[in-house]
C-alpha cells in the first residue's frame, strides 16, 4: 500500500480539528455520571481504574494531566481528553476510508470532490450519536474508539500488501488495543485468526505462530504501569492488583461482573434490538443496508477486510447482547464504527461517480449535528454535582455516609473529596464495593479510624470474602451475617453518632439499621440510637441548579437522579408531616412533587 499524500494527511487533521472543535463546545465542565468522577481521579492522580484497568487509559490519560494539567487542572480540561483522543480516532477513520475504495476508481475523478465524500462520511461517523457521546466526558471508551482506528488501519495495510512483517505489527497492534478495554479482545481474535490461517496458507510455518505470541505477551507488559502504580499506593488504587497474582488476575479478567454475562434469553434480545435501534439511529437509518452493500462489494476486492468484518460481528456481538448492564450502549461503540465505515464505503464508491452529489452529502453532517447536538451536549449539564452538593451540604461535620449510589454520587464525591478537598471530614462507604477484597483496604487507608474501631470485624469478613473471592468453599449465609455486623459495627463506633444512609440502602438491607432510629433527612437517612440532627431545615436546600438542567427522553441516568431525588424528598416529607412539622414537609413535598413533573414532561 502506497504512502499517504500530503493532501490526504491534510483533509483527515482537518476531519479531526473539525470533529475536536465540535466536541469541545459539547464536552461536560462538571462531572458527570457513572465512573467520571472516579477515572477524573485517575487521572489526576495517576492511579488504577476499575476493571480491566485500562493501562492504555492510564498511560494516556497520564500524559494528558502532566501538560495540560500545568496550564489548567479544570474538570473540563480532563474531559477534553476525550474528545481529543476521539478527533484522533475520526483522522485515523478517514484514512482507513481512503485506503478501502477502489484506488484505481479514484484516479478517474477529481480528488477534491472525492475528499468532499470522504470527509462528509467520516464526519458522519464522528457526530453519529455513538461516537459523539463518548468524546463528552472521560471516559475509558475514547481510548477503545482511538485502539480500534489504528488496528483497522494497521490491517488494511497489511490486507493490501501481506507480509509476515505487516502481520507482526498487526499482531501487537492489536494486542495492545486490549488493553484499552477487555471488548476489544474480539476484534483482536478476528484479526489475529485471519493473519494465522493466511500465513499458514503460504508459508506452511508455525513458527511466525510463536513469534506472534511473544508480541502479544511483550504487549501485555504494559500492565506493569497499574502493578507499579498499585505498590505506591496511589489513592485511586482500585482492586489494589499488587497484592497478589489472583488479586491482579481477578481484577483484569473483570471477574466481578461476569455475575452478568448471560443472564437471561430476555436480556440477550432487549440488547439486540437496543443495538438494532442505535445503529439505525447513528446512521440516520441506511447504515444496515449500505453495510450490506459495503461487504458484498469488498468480498470482491479485499476478501480479507470481509473476513474479519464478519468474524468479529459473529463472535463479538453474542457476548455484547448477553451482557446484562444498564449501560450497554457504551459497549456499541466498536461495532456500530465498523458497519458505518463499511456503509460509508459504499456511499463514498457511489457518490464519488456523481460529482453533483458530492456538495450535497456534505450536508449530511450538518443533519447529524443539529438533529443530535441536544442528546450529547454536556457542557451545562451539572446534575451530578449539584444532586451531590445537596447531599452533603446537609450533613453535619465528621458524619459517615453509607451508599450505594455510585452512578451519581459515589463516584463524583470521590473526586471531590479527594482531589479538590471538598468536605474531608465526612467518611463515605461504598455499601456494595464493600463487597470486594480491595476496598477494605482503601477504607483503612482514606479513613483510618474508622477501620480501626472496627477492626475486628473487618478482619473478621475480609478473612470469609477472601474465600468467595478465590473461588473457595465458602458459606453464603455466614459471609452476609458478617457483612451486615461489619456494617452495624460502623454505625456502632461512629464518633458522633452521625451515621446517615442513602434510601437505597436501607431498602437491600432492611435489618441493618435495626434497633436504630431512621429519620429521613433530605436525600440520606439518619440512622441513630439517641441523637437526632435538628440543625436540617428543607428550607436551606438549594435546588435552583438542579430542577434548571433540563433532562432528556434518551437519558435514563439524568431521569434515574430525579426520581431518586423525588422518592427521598417523598420520604422526607412523610417523616415531617407525621412528626408536626407541617411548613417543613409542605416544602420537602413540594419539591418532589417538582421532580415528579419534570419527569412527567420527559415521558
Amino acid at each position: 500500500m502506497k504512502k499517504f499524500s500530503q493532501l490526504e494527511i491534510i483533509v483527515s487533521f482537518l476531519c479531526g480539528v473539525i470533529s475536536f472543535v465540535v466536541y469541545a463546545f459539547t464536552s461536560a465542565h462538571s462531572i458527570v455520571f457513572t465512573d467520571n468522577g472516579e477515572l477524573l481521579g485517575v487521572m489526576s492522580t495517576f492511579g488504577v481504574p476499575h476493571p480491566t484497568g485500562s493501562p492504555l487509559f492510564m498511560l494516556f490519560a497520564g500524559v494528558w494531566n502532566a501538560t495540560i494539567g500545568y496550564v489548567t487542572s479544570t474538570i473540563w480540561s480532563k474531559n477534553l481528553f476525550s474528545s481529543f483522543i476521539v478527533s484522533l480516532g475520526i483522522f485515523t477513520l478517514h484514512l482507513c476510508l481512503l485506503r478501502l475504495v477502489d484506488e484505481d476508481l479514484l484516479k478517474k475523478y477529481n480528488p477534491y470532490y472525492r475528499y468532499i465524500v470522504s470527509s462528509s462520511i467520516v464526519l458522519m461517523i464522528a457526530f453519529s450519536i455513538s461516537t459523539w457521546e463518548i468524546a463528552t466526558f472521560l471516559e475509558i471508551y475514547s481510548i477503545q474508539f482511538f485502539a480500534f482506528s489504528v488496528v483497522f488501519l494497521s490491517f488494511i495495510h497489511w490486507s493490501k500488501k501481506p507480509s509476515i512483517q505487516n502481520s507482526f505489527l498487526v499482531t501487537y497492534l492489536s494486542s495492545l488495543a486490549v488493553l484499552s478495554h477487555s471488548s476489544m479482545v474480539f476484534f483482536a481474535i478476528a484479526i489475529n485468526v485471519i493473519l494465522i490461517i493466511y500465513n499458514l496458507k503460504q508459508e506452511k510455518n508455525y513458527k511466525h505462530i510463536l513469534v506472534s505470541v511473544v508480541l502479544a505477551m511483550f504487549a501485555g507488559s504494559v500492565y506493569a504501569v497499574p502493578i507499579l502504580r498499585s505498590f505506591s499506593e496511589v489513592p485511586f488504587n482500585w482492586g489494589e492488583i499488587s497484592r497478589s497474582f489472583d488479586a491482579f488476575y481477578y481484577h483484569i479478567s473483570g471477574k466481578q461482573f461476569q455475575v452478568w454475562m448471560f443472564e437471561s434469553k430476555e436480556t440477550f434480545f432487549s440488547n439486540a434490538l437496543f443495538f438494532g435501534k442505535e445503529l439505525l439511529l447513528s446512521t440516520l437509518g441506511i447504515g444496515v443496508l449500505l453495510s450490506s452493500i459495503g461487504l458484498f462489494y469488498l468480498w470482491k476486492k479485499n476478501t480479507l477486510i470481509v473476513l474479519v468484518s464478519l468474524f468479529y460481528f459473529v463472535i463479538a456481538l453474542p457476548f455484547v447482547f448477553s451482557y446484562g448492564i444498564p449501560d450497554i450502549k457504551s459497549y456499541f461503540v466498536v461495532p456500530i464504527t465498523l458497519f458505518s465505515i463499511l456503509g460509508g464505503m459504499t456511499l463514498f464508491q457511489w457518490l464519488v461517480t456523481k460529482q453533483w452529489l458530492a456538495m450535497v452529502v456534505f450536508l449530511l453532517p450538518c443533519i447529524s449535528i443539529g438533529y443530535f447536538w441536544n442528546d450529547v451536549e454536556q457542557q451545562n449539564n451539572s446534575l451530578v454535582e449539584d444532586y451531590t452538593h445537596i447531599l452533603i451540604d446537609q450533613i453535619p461535620k465528621n458524619s459517615i455516609i453509607l451508599s450505594s449510589q455510585w452512578d451519581y454520587f459515589c463516584s463524583a464525591f470521590w473526586y471531590k473529596q479527594k482531589i479538590e478537598g471538598i468536605r474531608t471530614d465526612i467518611v463515605l462507604i461504598e455499601k456494595e464495593l464493600l463487597r470486594r477484597t480491595w476496598y477494605p483496604r482503601m477504607v483503612q487507608r482514606w479513613y483510618p479510624e474508622v477501620y480501626k474501631k472496627s477492626e475486628k470485624e473487618f478482619e473478621t469478613y475480609l478473612a470469609h470474602l477472601q474465600l468467595f473471592e478465590s473461588g473457595k468453599k465458602f458459606d453464603a449465609s455466614k459471609l452476609q451475617r458478617l457483612y451486615i455486623v461489619l456494617l452495624r459495627s460502623i454505625i456502632e463506633n461512629s464518633p458522633t453518632q452521625s451515621v446517615y444512609c442513602t434510601p437505597e440502602i436501607l431498602q437491600s438491607e432492611p435489618n441493618l439499621a435495626e434497633g436504630y432510629k431512621t429519620i429521613p433527612q433530605g436525600l440520606v437517612i439518619q440512622v441513630s440510637k439517641n441523637t437526632v440532627d435538628t440543625t436540617f431545615s428543607v428550607k436551606k436546600i438549594d435546588v435552583n441548579n438542579f430542577f434548571s438542567v433540563p433532562i432528556r427522553k434518551r437519558n435514563y441516568l439524568e431521569q434515574s437522579i430525579h426520581r431518586t431525588f423525588m422518592v427521598s424528598m417523598g420520604y422526607t416529607s412523610s417523616y415531617l408531616l407525621s412528626n408536626g412539622k407541617l411548613e417543613e414537609g409542605i416544602r420537602a413535598k413540594d419539591l418532589s412533587t417538582t421532580s415528579s413533573i419534570i419527569l412527567k414532561k420527559v415521558k
